[in-house]
């Protein structure tokens, strides 16, 4: 499997950086799916550079209704005509994060949410995917404890109350010949060994891979360090980027080594 950013927080290579997430998933038998489509058209440049054609994806996940993770919606229906685009139900509701400045709105267009392409998804789902070595399943539903302390600022359709992240969904990819599987968390606004757990209790095992934003950026060092061990005891290798901040990743690679790796903007890695 071969994993390339088209968008991220931090600037890996001469591609614009942008606070958000997009991820090109290419499996190894040539089916290609997207993670995440950032905020802006930006991603799609990103791929035009990079020699991809976004009319080659047969599936796309859009990982929680942030603008950051489904801004690009709009473009990339316009780029691909055929894909299946997964969405939670509770995506397309109004969010909002609290700022010194006031009340800003973080959500997805909303009026995209009849398009034919747009799959809309109840809990826990799988992707059927024919004539491929890979399955594909969305799981949902972590606890409330565990969460990260950036979620505080973040509210819901109201504007008032917490977000309880229930439009949140995580993607599991298992080999079938290989047997490796990935677990993808855009934002794991549920808590990301919440959602190792959950992905642990679909597969029998811990996920090999862990690929995904922390939502780590105001985390202390002593609470790097705790969640670097916990981390580092699920034996999981873990592929970081976007909202787990460049500080915070460094922090928790003090103590996993290689067992953590960053992707930045414009980035491949092979798996």
């Amino acid at each position: 499997m071969r994993i390339t950013s088209l968008i991220d927080d931090w600037e890996g290579t001469n591609l614009t950086a942008e606070h958000g997430l997009s991820l090109w998933i290419e499996n190894a038998d040539g089916q290609v799916g997207l993670f995440d489509m950032g905020q802006s058209a930006l991603f799609a440049r990103h791929a035009k550079q990079l020699g991809k054609d976004l009319s080659s994806v047969r599936w796309a996940v859009i990982s929680h209704g942030h603008y950051d993770h489904g801004g690009g919606l709009k473009t990339f229906l316009e780029h691909n005509t055929t894909a299946p685009v997964y969405v939670q139900d509770r995506a397309f509701e109004s969010h909002f994060s609290q700022h010194s400045d006031g009340l800003h709105a973080i959500g997805l267009d909303a009026t995209l949410q009849a398009h034919p392409q747009i799959r809309i998804c109840h809990g826990d789902c799988s992707i059927p995917l024919p004539d491929s070595t890979y399955t594909l399943q969305l799981v949902t539903g972590t606890c409330t404890t565990g969460r990260p302390t950036d979620n505080q600022r973040l509210l819901g359709q109201d504007g008032k109350t917490p977000d309880n992240f229930c439009h949140e969904q995580s993607l599991i990819i298992v080999d079938k010949v290989t047997s490796q599987t990935y677990l993808f968390a855009g934002c794991a606004h549920g808590g990301i060994l919440n959602i190792i757990h959950k992905a642990t209790s679909v597969l029998g095992q811990a996920p090999t891979y862990v690929i995904g934003g922390m939502h780590l950026n105001h985390i202390t060092r002593a609470d790097a360090k705790q969640l670097a061990r916990q981390l580092q005891a699920t034996r999981c290798q873990f592929i970081t980027m976007h909202c787990t901040g460049y500080k915070a990743y460094e922090q928790l690679k003090e103590i996993m080594g290689t067992q953590i790796s960053y992707l930045s903007c414009g980035e491949t890695i092979e798996l």
